[in-house]
């Protein structure tokens, strides 16, 4: 049987598959909450099975929910990847594309960047390093053209983008924490200890969502201990980790060992991936943005 689905009917899936939340994924698309909830449950309709598990308390994937996930993201990342297509052929690169990358990326986003602009040499690209809270405002203030920071649609006015990796990260805590010694984390077991996150004002929809993701509750049901960076917010959460101030999280690819001697990474089951994606507002799209953002793992 063919089934033909609206494309906004997967996205609103995705949004409230992301925050296991109705407010903040109606937040996060920029629509009602009583809107949302009817778009799906016209696509838990369409389908004939129950996506979510739905209660006063919190909101879980079903098992159905689950086995669509991959497909419905694909779907989503295709139709983006069609629009990009169709839109370079018509559009032209202006000669600079200002570009605000995530202080707490991975080495390997500036790599493929710097990449990028040798092979599209005629593009001049000017890279600057912020916090995501702080890109996102300069992205809307017209100061940059494009942002490469932490997935989860942001709060506030919409925006385009596109999924370009993943990270895995890992639960961080002191070698002599009672946790310590376990082979893997539980949600159950990293949400009962004091949670050493960066603060909320520099990223606020990156937080909410890593403490759910990591702790599996809301952001005002844990403990947690936000610490103040002027660098990258990982080193300072990992810095409070090693002094005894709580246990932490880390993308994979940016802990040291050697620098954190007292530190121990504990993988979470079910694992624990968190996207990177590049983000753009309709203002700033252009066939530079466009470039750049299809470019990954490809130039």
């Amino acid at each position: 049987m063919s089934v033909t689905y609206d494309l906004r009917l997967l996205t609103s899936f995705l949004a409230v598959a992301d925050e296991l939340h109705f407010g903040r994924a109606a937040e996060r698309l920029q629509v009602a909450q009583p809107a949302l909830s009817q778009q799906l449950r016209r696509l838990e309709t369409q389908l004939g099975v129950q996506l979510f598990d739905r209660d006063a308390r919190k909101v879980e994937l079903t098992g159905a929910g689950k086995a669509f996930l991959p497909g419905a993201r694909e779907a989503v990342a295709a139709a983006h990847r069609a629009a990009l297509a169709a839109q370079r052929v018509t559009d032209t690169a202006p000669a600079v594309l200002r570009v605000a990358v995530d202080l707490d990326l991975p080495e390997r986003v500036l790599q493929q960047i710097r990449l990028f602009s040798q092979i599209r040499s005629e593009i001049e690209l000017k890279v600057v390093r912020q916090h995501q809270g702080d890109a996102l405002d300069a992205l809307h203030g017209d100061q940059v053209d494009l942002v490469v920071g932490w997935g989860r649609m942001p709060y506030g006015p919409p925006l385009r983008s596109l999924t370009l990796d993943s990270e895995e990260i890992l639960a961080v805590l002191r070698d002599d924490h009672p946790e310590a010694v376990r082979p893997a984390m539980t949600r159950d077991a990293f949400g009962r200890g004091q949670f050493v996150m960066f603060e909320r004002e520099q990223s606020a929809d990156v937080f909410d969502w890593l403490a759910v993701a990591a702790a599996g509750r809301q952001p005002e049901q844990l403990r947690i201990q936000q610490v103040r960076s002027l660098d990258d917010g990982a080193s300072a959460m990992l810095r409070s980790a090693g002094r005894g101030c709580g246990q932490t999280i880390v993308a994979a690819s940016r802990f040291d060992a050697a620098a954190h001697p007292r530190l121990r990474t504990i993988p979470f089951d079910p694992p624990l991936r968190h996207e990177i994606v590049a983000m753009w507002t309709a203002e700033s799209e252009s066939a530079a943005v466009l470039a750049l953002a299809d470019s990954w793992g490809r130039a």
